[in-house]
């Protein structure tokens, strides 16, 4: 993905891009990343396709704005889950809990776009070294979450820690982004809460 974008300032500008964003979103939802194009977008979102080269040069960059509102949303949600699980540390089968549902809240949120931004779109490598950065800090939480637990028995916090995070995000991605017709995503979660706290736990 290449091209800078330009930043709106004035409110005009700011409504105008808001409107392409979201034009973007609806048309990767419904045509998917292959099909989708600038024009399209430019129709959807009822402005000339000059209007919206002005601030995203490409279809990538559309799509980059996109996945960014998604990191930094799902920033947002989880970051607040975190804290209160640091500030006043629950028993662990409540605080997988906590993060089960958080993470369900997630990806729940327009699916069919969540595939197209994470699953069926490239990946430039700055995006790579956030989705890095991000999962970092949530399993440096975790870890110390754990830490704060006497019920868990995991011998390396920081591994267990590792696999809680990326466990459950496979997991729910799965079943959530593309579910099918044998397991429920009420099933999947309730399984996958069980093996969690079972290899917590011990």
């Amino acid at each position: 993905m290449s091209g800078e974008r330009r930043i709106p300032v004035q409110d005009r500008a700011i409504a105008t891009v808001e409107a392409i964003v979201e034009a973007a979103a609806q048309t990767f939802e419904r045509l998917g990343y292959e099909q989708t194009t600038t024009n399209r977008v430019a129709d959807r979102a009822g402005v000339s396709i000059g209007s919206l080269y002005q601030y995203f040069p490409n279809k990538d960059a559309l799509l980059l704005a996109l996945i960014e509102d998604h990191l930094d949303d799902a920033a947002a949600r989880l970051q607040p889950v975190l804290g209160a699980l640091l500030r006043d540390p629950p028993p662990v089968a409540e605080g997988i809990d906590r993060l089960l549902r958080v993470t369900v809240e997630l990806h729940a949120a327009r699916p069919a776009l969540h595939r197209v931004l994470l699953d069926d779109a490239p990946r430039p490598v700055g995006l790579r070294d956030r989705l890095a950065r991000d999962e970092q800090a949530i399993t440096a939480a975790v870890r110390q979450y754990l830490a704060s637990c006497p019920e868990v028995t995991a011998p390396d916090l920081a591994a267990a820690a590792a696999l809680i995070v990326r466990t459950t995000e496979a997991a729910i991605h799965g079943v959530v982004v593309r579910p099918s017709d044998e397991v429920s995503t009420a099933v999947a979660v309730g399984e996958l809460r069980r093996m969690l706290l079972a290899y917590l736990t011990g």
